[in-house]
């Protein structure tokens, strides 16, 4: 799991603003929209478990667009 989480990081790292802006494979929203999305749904179950794994704390790492 932390693998893929720095293979996102990582990914999103490189985004300049077309990109975050560009369709994603969900027509109605942008990359940006789905990444917002994934983050609050992440949180939301972790919370709602009582837990926060040091994995999802290293998100702060990922560059704002």
């Amino acid at each position: 799991m932390l693998g893929q989480r720095r293979l996102l990081a990582d990914t999103l790292a490189g985004f300049d603003e077309a990109a975050w802006s560009a369709q994603s494979r969900c027509t109605a929203w942008s990359n940006r929209d789905v990444v917002v999305h994934l983050s609050i749904t992440n949180r939301t179950r972790h919370r709602r478990r009582g837990w926060t794994p040091a994995a999802s704390r290293s998100t702060r790492s990922i560059r704002q667009p």
